[in-house]
């Protein structure tokens, strides 16, 4: 026994890693998961224990999965453990954030989650790594409604110095994607407006200099640092959340359309992309990408080397 449990360590180990996409499916009350370069054939990762999830977002140095889930008021955050190709939730689920009614959420690469609020206080959250890993879940607001630039926000996105989010009310009149700090000392005087071409934006990814964000039936993309709005596709009916794959894709659900697409990322200059569908999927809402490591090996297979 212990001899094919060291084989399988060794598979684990071996070869280049493997890289998920993960979707959240609110009407079905679950997350699932299909390799990248394998068959588009989705495995369930989490079909109990949460009732609406939507958005998703990875912490790589925990492998820590969190979920908004508005319908229990909390974000939930799970452990992921790797083995052989295979996803699995590690331990018991904890709970980063209670009593909120997110829908969205983001992490950065120090393990900072960040979250935008429903009504009626729609405001911009943080929930700082260090008080997570000591069991101190205590949110402290970045951006308040009372500002301008916060109307209603949706999607939010993080690249270790700012926060970015779509807001889905008066987009043009006080920005469709506005950005602050992380770490704001005045809030007010910490916000720019990175483009205000629409209205009401959902769900919202960031690439390495790129923006792209979902209003109605249309993906739009910008430069992080912002400037001209390009429409990357209006081949979905209503594209929600979307993620970058650390490479050279961007995979975004089509919550009503039924299907996860997919389309180039290394865009120098932003405009019309080819955007080909990549797997169908029953009313996907959040999307989130995990790379498998040696540390998620780890976590699945030493409970069972302990057992010898």
């Amino acid at each position: 026994m212990i001899l094919r449990v060291l084989g399988l360590v060794a598979l684990a180990f071996a070869g280049e890693p493997d890289k998920f996409i993960l979707v959240s499916s609110p009407a079905d009350s679950k997350v699932s998961y299909l390799k990248v370069n394998g068959d588009t054939t989705l495995t369930p990762l989490i079909d109990s224990g949460i009732q609406t999830p939507k958005g998703l977002a990875y912490d790589t140095k925990l492998s820590k999965l969190y979920v908004a889930d508005p319908g229990m008021r909390r974000i939930h955050a799970f452990t992921i453990a790797f083995a052989n190709g295979v996803l699995a939730i590690d331990g018991e689920p904890e709970v980063a954030a209670h009593d909120v009614s997110a829908a969205w959420v983001a992490v950065d690469g120090r393990g900072d989650l960040f979250y935008s609020q429903g009504a009626p206080d729609s405001s911009i959250y943080k929930v700082d790594a260090l008080k997570m890993l000591r069991k101190i879940n205590q949110p402290t607001k970045l951006y308040s409604s009372e500002l301008n630039e916060v109307n209603k926000p949706m999607g939010v996105a993080v690249d270790n110095f700012h926060v970015f989010w779509g807001n889905s009310e008066q987009g043009k009149a006080y920005g469709s994607i506005t950005k602050g700090l992380e770490n704001p000392e005045i809030p007010e005087r910490s916000m720019l407006t990175v483009s205000a071409n629409a209205n009401a934006v959902s769900g919202l990814c960031l690439s390495m200099n790129n923006l792209y964000y979902s209003s109605g039936n249309t993906l739009y993309g910008v430069k992080k640092m912002g400037g001209a709005v390009a429409t990357i596709s209006t081949h979905m009916l209503a594209p929600t959340g979307c993620a970058w794959d650390g490479d050279s894709t961007v995979y975004v659900a089509d919550n009503v359309g039924g299907a996860l697409y997919a389309f180039p990322s290394n865009m120098h200059i932003l405009g019309n992309a080819k955007v080909k569908k990549f797997a169908d999927v029953d009313g996907p809402f959040g999307v989130t990408l995990i790379q498998a490591s040696a540390s998620m090996a780890a976590l699945f297979f030493i409970p069972l080397l302990n057992m010898f």
